[in-house]
């Protein structure tokens, strides 16, 4: 589900995020993005492009974030040999 100003979800916020996503990260990744950072290229691009376009790539940031937490919450399906990393080196992964 992307965040848009009709989906009356309140910007910047995911319902039932079990990883904590805040105003504040939005806030962060927008402000890196804008001082050149990772995800400046896209935020020059997004002018750029009509309704449709700029849906197209919320649906796929989206996905690709979805992805992520996914591989946050069951690492073992894609790091080698989870189960036998000690629980801080576990712990160290899915915290950063």
């Amino acid at each position: 589900m992307v965040n848009r100003p009709d989906s009356g979800v309140e910007e910047g916020l995911r319902p039932n995020d079990p990883l904590g996503a805040s105003r504040s990260a939005v806030s962060t990744a927008y402000e890196i993005a804008k001082a050149g950072g990772d995800g400046a290229k896209l935020l020059k691009q997004l002018p750029k492009l009509g309704r449709k376009q700029l849906e197209k790539s919320m649906d796929s940031l989206e996905q690709r974030a979805l992805e992520h937490e996914e591989k946050i919450r069951h690492p073992a399906g894609v790091i080698p040999a989870w189960e036998q990393c000690s629980p801080e080196y576990q712990t160290g992964l899915v915290a950063k």
